[in-house]
């Protein structure tokens, strides 16, 4: 088991990624590897082509939060209210622990608790950086208007929709046409609106 793999600067990142992909063709069918990761490696993986130290490694993404899942944290909650709460936080796990919170008072409806899961600082750590740029607010704020953002590919060539990704912002949905990235929920759409309002009114 490798962890914390994306804490590494770049150089040594792929240097280690290099001796693990060798060790694994030098003990194939006997040593088997499990790499915890994002964002980078995911790039690892994809943006190499046929030179990609990691293109041999097979695939898992981790799997979205489900009822099952909150009832274990969630005393005795009824299920109604885990339902609301996995639907208002589009099973983001910060956001559902949050909604969970706000639910134990029977007098917030989900407007209340939309409002509130929007102000929540992982959304706002995750977004500030992604959207001070003007580009990236421009088109971000057009996605806004869109059901879906594109098909859930298994490596998103846009960095900005890959960012948005990776901060767990949007969730890869059934539709017809297959899977398709989505917002996971009005909060995050919310948040991405006053994210940007807050920066446009920054002094240039």
């Amino acid at each position: 088991l490798v962890s914390r793999f994306e804490q590494r600067a770049p150089e040594p990142r792929d240097v280690l990624a290099g001796i693990l992909r060798s060790l694994s063709e030098m003990y194939s069918g006997k040593l088997h590897l499990l790499i915890c990761g994002g964002a980078a490696l995911a790039d690892l993986k994809y943006q190499g082509g046929d030179l990609s130290l990691l293109n041999i490694a097979a695939t898992e993404s981790w799997p979205e939060l489900d009822l099952d899942d909150l009832r274990r944290g969630a005393g005795s909650l009824p299920d109604a209210t885990l339902a609301r709460a996995l639907h208002l936080s589009g099973g983001h796990p910060l956001l559902a622990q949050a909604a969970l919170a706000l639910l134990a008072d029977a007098c917030l409806d989900d407007e209340a608790v939309t409002e509130t899961l929007s102000t929540h600082p992982r959304l706002w750590e995750a977004l500030v950086p992604v959207l001070r740029d003007a580009a990236a607010r421009t088109a971000v704020e057009a996605w806004l208007l869109r059901p879906t953002l594109g098909p859930a590919r298994p490596y998103l060539a846009d960095p900005l929709l890959r960012q948005l990704y990776w901060a767990n912002l949007l969730a890869a949905r059934p539709q017809p046409q297959g899977a398709c990235l989505e917002w996971r929920c009005d909060a995050i759409r919310r948040a991405v609106r006053q994210v940007i309002e807050s920066l446009q009114a920054q002094p240039a």
